[in-house]
């Protein structure tokens, strides 16, 4: 993280926009001072994952369930292993985030609540002051009870995962959306800003590592992204799957 300017400390990581897969394997070895990556290609027979069955179908686009569900049948016929459960720790996420607000915002308030409150602020977008002016309303108490909250779901959603599972959902309920409408309407740009970024929050609130995979098209022929997770620390094996499984989740 040297050298990048933090929004929210506890939630802040790196990652590159690639291509492939394989580019994205070179990336993060140099990113780790590494000559070369040690991860090969391998078959995805003897894979598993998990699809979850809370949160992250909720109101998702026809389009995309419909790409999503295609790729788990390629996968499924590929011989890997696929199951659904529910994860009570999603339902949990956001419930604190309503209780209490957003990490993100918080942490973000905290770190420039200065320049929201000076000249600073009026070269910034409107939407992102607002939403970041929210966390002046975060107690510490509140605060402390996120992080102590965050840390118990860590460990809930890590029992739902079997020995060697990943987590797969698609990375968004819909396909990128019309500028037109949200520039010229606030409370829809909130709205739709949201469900954009539901469901890979998740994963950054459970200190998850994930790669999203093109899976199809949705409307409009806009991409969908298949997003493959592992928890924590687990970066090399699920840089590993994700070579594996990228020609397939694709079609």
């Amino acid at each position: 993280m040297a050298g990048v300017f933090p929004l929210a400390t506890s939630l802040d990581s790196l990652g590159p926009l690639s291509r492939t897969v394989q580019d994205a394997i070179w990336i993060d070895a140099a990113m780790r001072g590494r000559t070369a990556p040690d991860i090969i290609r391998t078959v995805p027979t003897g894979l598993s994952l998990v699809v979850p069955t809370t949160v992250v179908m909720d109101d998702a686009e026809e389009g995309v369930i419909r790409a999503f569900e295609a790729a788990l049948a390629w996968l499924s016929a590929a011989g890997v292993k696929v199951r659904r459960a529910a994860f009570p720790a999603f339902d949990a996420l956001f419930q604190v985030m309503a209780e209490h607000g957003p990490l993100v915002t918080a942490e973000a308030f905290a770190l420039h609540h200065c320049r929201l409150a000076g000249p600073e602020a009026e070269s910034m977008d409107r939407r992102v002051v607002a939403r970041t002016r929210l966390g002046e309303k975060i107690t510490l108490v509140g605060y402390l009870e996120i992080l102590k909250v965050r840390e118990q779901l860590i460990k809930d959603a890590a029992s739902t995962l079997g020995p060697n599972e990943l987590i797969a959902y698609p990375s968004v309920a819909h396909v990128a959306p019309a500028l037109g409408p949200l520039e010229a309407d606030d409370e829809l740009f909130v709205k739709v800003n949201f469900k954009t970024l539901r469901n890979t929050l998740i994963g950054n609130f459970l200190d998850w590592c994930g790669v999203s995979l093109p899976c199809g098209k949705g409307s409009a022929g806009m991409p969908v992204g298949f997003l493959l997770s592992a928890p924590k620390d687990q970066d090399e094996r699920l840089l590993t799957a994700a070579l594996a499984l990228e020609d397939t989740v694709a079609g």
